[in-house]
């Protein structure tokens, strides 16, 4: 079948196109040629090794329209079809299959009560991780509101373990957590929930908060699918 203007392929392939153009034009004003400077990059020429590095950071920055902390990684999952009628045990035995019947995770379902009449929508998923421990979730959530996202509900995060099941792979980790950081109290604790990827084993569980986050720990924020 002959490829089409709508062809979302022919679509990214153009705004690539048109973007080495808007490279190449802006570095020609400057009175330098673009396509030398990509031959110097290919060569690895450790003298410009500090200056790919600040490249790297500016497209990595674009790439996500989000401000990365330092150290830190942001990883978006886009079109992630999540339910929040959903009720809460389907939704972590569709996301999280093999989470033990002894988990807490399933005795907390009232904090969270399903949206009445709720469609099934797209969402992207902003992951973001730290690259270090940290001790307060409010980093988090401060980095969440200065970015315009909200953070990702529970059913966000449980529909993300059928959407991208080897979520783990995908960001190098063998072992990794998502939590959505919406907190409830239970016993007297506060705790957020979670999804776990360690291997191809998926679990739903609960992180105590007072506890700090790890290196391995990913905090999902959520936006309208820019695709919907």
């Amino acid at each position: 079948m002959a490829k089409n203007a709508f062809d979302p392929a022919v679509r990214v392939a153009a705004s690539i196109g048109n973007a080495t153009r808007v490279l190449a034009d802006r570095v020609r004003a400057l009175g330098g040629d673009y396509t030398e400077a990509m031959v110097q990059i290919g060569t690895g020429e450790r003298r410009y090794e500090s200056d790919v590095q600040a490249l790297a950071a500016i497209y990595a920055r674009i790439s996500v329209g989000l401000v990365i902390p330092e150290g830190g990684r942001v990883f978006i999952i886009r079109d992630v079809v999540v339910d929040e009628s959903a009720a809460w045990d389907e939704a972590i035995k569709v996301g999280f299959p093999n989470t033990p019947d002894s988990y807490n995770v399933w005795e907390i379902g009232e904090h969270y009560p399903p949206i009445p009449d709720a469609k099934p929508r797209k969402r992207d998923l902003i992951l973001l991780n730290f690259g270090g421990v940290i001790s307060d979730i409010a980093l988090a959530l401060a980095w969440g509101k200065r970015n315009n996202l909200p953070p990702a509900s529970p059913r966000e995060v449980f529909a993300l373990g059928s959407h991208a099941p080897e979520l783990n792979k995908r960001l190098d980790q063998n072992e990794m957590r998502v939590v959505s950081p919406i907190e409830c109290t239970f016993f007297g604790l506060r705790y957020v929930p979670d999804g776990w990827w360690s291997g191809a084993a998926r679990e739903a569980d609960l992180v105590w908060v007072d506890g700090g986050f790890d290196d391995h720990l990913w905090f999902g924020f959520s936006r309208e699918s820019l695709r919907s």
